[in-house]
């Protein structure tokens, strides 16, 4: 929310998105471009327009499904998995920095070739998950690419722990879509 208003601070703004009354909600997408203004005044509506708006121009996220349905959705859409396995607690800032890395700009062309989700190092119990167990993640961050086609195969046949520079991963994301292509 900012303040155009007579003698505000963003006059500017006002000008970029053609301001005329107020309340005026604009909608853009993540590089600040407009794509909407709020349409409806009910909560109803108004709910349903952001839903709408975040998944037509939102950010990229990682989906919250099982190992079992991440496949299943890569499979659909003929690209490989990436999983993050996501920690809590003292594992959390790293966890953090990893997803921040894969969603870096420069990544984007490479990461959209890829479907991703994000799913628990540990269980409620504290203990780790059997996927962590059965895809050898051993802390928050850790990044597993999967082939999608036939028996899911790790690419590159390692985990990515704690990479948080775009540029290495930049390498592997790469690489993993050279050796599923291969296929």
């Amino acid at each position: 929310m900012v303040d155009c208003t007579q003698g505000g601070s963003h006059q500017d703004l006002k000008t970029k998105f053609n301001v005329r009354g107020f309340p005026t909600v604009v909608f853009t997408d993540p590089d600040g471009n407009q794509v909407e203004t709020l349409q409806g005044r009910s909560a109803q509506q108004v709910k349903a327009q952001i839903e709408r708006v975040a998944a037509q121009h939102g950010a990229p996220t990682f989906e919250a499904l099982s190992v079992a349905d991440g496949l299943a959705k890569a499979r659909e859409q003929g690209k490989p998995l990436g999983i993050v396995f996501t920690g809590t607690g003292k594992e959390e800032p790293r966890t953090n920095a990893v997803m921040e890395a894969v969603m870096a700009d420069e990544l984007k062309p490479l990461r959209e070739r890829f479907v991703w989700i994000a799913r628990p190092l540990e269980g409620p119990d504290g203990k780790k998950t059997d996927e962590a167990k059965e895809l050898r993640a051993r802390k928050g961050g850790t990044i597993v690419l999967l082939k999608a086609t036939g028996e899911a195969e790790r690419l590159r046949d390692r985990v990515l722990d704690s990479i948080t520079r775009p540029t290495r991963l930049a390498k592997d994301f790469e690489q993993a879509l050279e050796e599923a292509a291969a296929e």
